[in-house]
């Protein structure tokens, strides 16, 4: 199989995320001009921490043969796994949480799905198709909140990893099953636990829900009329599901 920069295979199995931002045009046209390229320049520099931590010798001896490339265009960010290995996966996961959590830092309001399967890209070519490309966008059309919402390849292949594996517990604190705010309905998925990653853990004020709730309703400060909505339904999903999200630090295995 033809291969492209640092060894990728241009046609392979491997994990998706498509990322939305939340009324960026109206925020281009409220907002000062220089902040917005600020921000989205300071997103930039999270997103190149990324790509250095994942060079970083200790996590390629974690991850070996792992790696992440991020698509951007217009108002959407697209994330891709290099293969579709169980280090691969959780790989996927966490660069997609540090990410999706990167904007929401710089306030901006993002949403997001992920799926799994054939996916072709080739960067030379600025080519990139399969079918998860679609499923994982059509999904996030669908998501009504803020966060991310797993399509049902993802099920299929967290299903397959073997419980024994040191992965399989990290699968278990970054993925939780709840019903997915999506405006065809309340429906049933596998979510991106990325709660945690909104406050600062070192002071808590409260139980962990309610600084996470705190945090979110400063968002009430950017936004007016329907984009309030994604704000609101990420707190009344929060609050039914936190019994169900792992809130523990993320502590990854040793080679």
């Amino acid at each position: 199989m033809e291969e492209n920069s640092n060894n990728w295979k241009i046609t392979e199995e491997r994990f998706v995320a498509f990322f939305d931002i939340l009324g960026f045009k109206d925020k281009v046209m409220r907002e000062d001009h220089d902040k917005i390229y600020n921000d989205l320049a300071d997103i930039q520099v999270n997103e190149d921490l990324l790509n250095n931590t994942l060079n970083n010798p200790t996590v390629q001896k974690t991850f070996q043969d792992c790696d992440i490339r991020i698509v951007k265009f217009s108002d959407s960010i697209v994330l891709f796994s290099k293969k579709d290995t169980i280090e691969n996966f959780i790989l996927f996961l966490i660069s997609t949480r540090f990410l999706f959590t990167s904007f929401l830092e710089k306030n901006f309001l993002i949403k997001g799905s992920m799926a799994y399967g054939k996916i072709s890209l080739d960067k030379e070519k600025q080519l990139y198709f399969g079918q998860p490309i679609i499923d994982a966008y059509f999904l996030e059309e669908d998501v009504n909140y803020i966060g991310v919402v797993a399509h049902n390849s993802i099920d299929k292949f967290k299903q397959s990893i073997d419980k024994n594996n040191k992965f399989y517990t990290l699968s278990t604190q970054l993925l939780f099953e709840g019903k997915s705010p999506l405006k065809s309905g309340h429906i049933t998925h596998l979510n991106l636990n990325w709660f945690l990653q909104l406050i600062d853990n070192k002071n808590l004020s409260g139980t962990i829900k309610h600084d996470i709730i705190a945090s979110l309703r400063k968002y009430y400060l950017s936004v007016s009329g329907s984009p309030r909505r994604y704000i609101d339904n990420t707190i009344k999903f929060l609050e039914e599901n936190a019994d169900d999200i792992n809130f523990d630090e993320i502590i990854l295995p040793q080679k």
